[in-house]
């Protein structure tokens, strides 16, 4: 019984530390992208992103 609670504990901490992990990933990526791109930088995106897309009489 004892093994058994200890390994359902064990699962349930390993899924809420993963739950964290991605939680604070999330929140790291969002900050860098806050600071690091500026407008200039989100129009440079935007643009490549534009260039990217194959044209209407490509169709």
């Amino acid at each position: 019984k004892a093994r058994l609670a200890i390994q359902r504990e064990k699962v349930q901490a390993i899924a809420e530390l993963r739950g964290q992990v991605g939680d604070l990933a999330m929140q790291i990526a969002e900050r860098v992208l806050n600071t690091t791109l500026d407008s200039a930088g989100h129009q440079r995106i935007v643009n490549e992103f534009m260039e990217q897309l194959p044209s209407s009489r490509e169709n």
